[in-house]
Parts: structure tokens; C-alpha cells; sequence
């Protein structure tokens, strides 16, 4: 049986942004559901600049329960980010002094060593839209991915697959499906993959995997996240 791990879920920040760096604010929610039986387990309320992107977690009941804060001035492809659950007020992330990569989680940190291209978190997505003809032509491909709840740097793989790979049942089939997974064989086995789609605008409509939150002190669930996009004025009008 697979076992989902955390290091999937750390995606799912990135895969949210817009195609281009936007010039204004931009939002975006997310509904995540439990994979297994369709509950509601929490919102994700994300909005974002050129330069920045911020996330809110929610449970149903509307109580903000984590929060992740991403600055790009590093690196597009390799941010620093902070991710905190405020019922603990545990942090855990990744942050840059020159060229030295530190990860942290509570009272843990490292510096890491690491190959390019090297993703973190919400820098995901820059790296799949850079690589997004490569992709679409049906190549493969690698990237090294930090993990800061490992406190370890994974090597994963990035491929088109069909609707019906996916998992996603529920998708366009105009949408384009991808699917990240370790490049072991091996760790292939002992982890879930995360299948995403995305529409012609390249915005991520459905993502299915390991959520990048832990819910209460429990592992982070399995979940199948539906995406809404809002413009400034929609939000302000809200």
C-alpha cells in the first residue's frame, strides 16, 4: 500500500499562481475535500503579487488555522517562504542568506546542500511554466525539491499524463494534466503522486494528493482541491 508523505503537499502554494508574474494583486480560493468520502475539510484563500504570495487555511467553520507567506526577491524558482499553524505557532519553511539555503521546522534548521534546478514551494509553478512546451511535447522533467518537514532535499520528476491518469474525475478535457512523483523507483512505491490540471490559461483548476496542511495535530490528509479565481474588484465587492 502507498503511503502519502508530506513531500508532495508542499506544491500546492506554487501551483496556484497565474501564468505571468502579475503586475496587480491577484486571489484565488481553494476547496479542498477529502478524497476519500467528498467532506469539506477546509478553505484556502490566496492572493499574490509580483513579488509575494499569501495563503489562509480555514476550517469550515471560517477559523484561519495556518497561514504561508512566500517572497520571491531570491528567486522565482527557489523563494523563501514561512508556513505557520497558529494553534501551536510552529513555523516551518525555507530561507535564503546569500547563497545558503537554510530549512526550518519548529525548533530544527539545516543548511542544505543542493544541484540546480532547485524548486521550493510556491516556486513550482515558475518552473513548470518554464518548461511548460518541453512538457505539453511529452518529455520528463527533474528537479531537486526542498522539503522542510524532512529537513531533505528529494529528487522528483514532472510529466504530462491523460485525464484518465489523473485521477481527477471531474476535469475538462481541455484542461492539461500533469502528475509530479519521485524519480525513484522506490520512493515511487512508498509515496502518492500529485496529479494537477490546469485550463488554457495555465491556472490551476483541480489538484488531487497529500494536502500541504496537517489538520488539528493529525498527518496531512488526502484531499481533491477545486480552484476559483476573483478579480480586485470581485473581492472588494465581497
Amino acid at each position: 500500500m502507498k503511503i502519502a508523505v508530506f513531500v508532495f503537499a508542499l506544491l500546492f502554494p506554487a501551483l496556484i499562481l497565474l501564468a505571468q508574474p502579475a503586475l496587480a494583486e491577484a486571489f484565488a480560493t481553494g476547496r479542498a475535500y477529502s478524497a476519500s468520502d467528498g467532506q469539506l475539510l477546509y478553505t484556502e484563500e490566496h492572493r499574490w503579487d509580483e513579488q509575494h504570495h499569501s495563503v489562509k487555511y480555514l476550517y469550515p467553520d471560517g477559523q484561519v488555522f495556518a497561514t504561508c507567506e512566500t517572497d520571491f526577491s531570491h528567486s522565482f524558482i527557489s523563494p523563501a517562504y514561512t508556513q505557520t499553524y497558529l494553534d501551536t505557532d510552529r513555523h516551518e519553511g525555507a530561507r535564503w542568506s546569500g547563497d545558503t539555503l537554510t530549512l526550518f521546522n519548529g525548533n530544527r534548521e539545516r543548511a542544505m546542500r543542493f544541484q540546480q534546478p532547485l524548486v521550493i514551494g510556491a516556486g513550482f509553478f515558475h518552473f513548470l511554466r518554464a518548461h511548460w512546451d518541453e512538457l505539453l511535447s511529452g518529455n520528463t522533467v527533474a528537479f531537486e525539491f526542498a522539503v522542510p518537514d524532512r529537513m531533505s532535499i528529494v529528487d522528483l520528476r514532472l510529466a504530462r499524463v491523460s485525464a484518465t491518469d489523473s485521477g481527477i474525475d471531474d476535469g475538462d478535457p481541455d484542461w492539461f494534466y500533469f502528475r509530479v512523483e519521485a524519480t525513484s523507483r522506490m520512493l515511487r512505491w512508498l509515496t502518492a503522486p500529485l496529479n494537477v490540471a490546469f485550463d488554457d490559461q495555465r491556472r490551476l483548476m483541480v489538484l488531487r494528493g497529500t494536502s500541504n496542511v496537517k489538520l488539528g495535530r493529525g498527518a496531512a490528509p488526502q484531499v481533491v482541491v477545486h480552484y476559483d479565481y476573483a478579480s480586485a474588484d470581485q473581492v472588494e465587492a465581497q
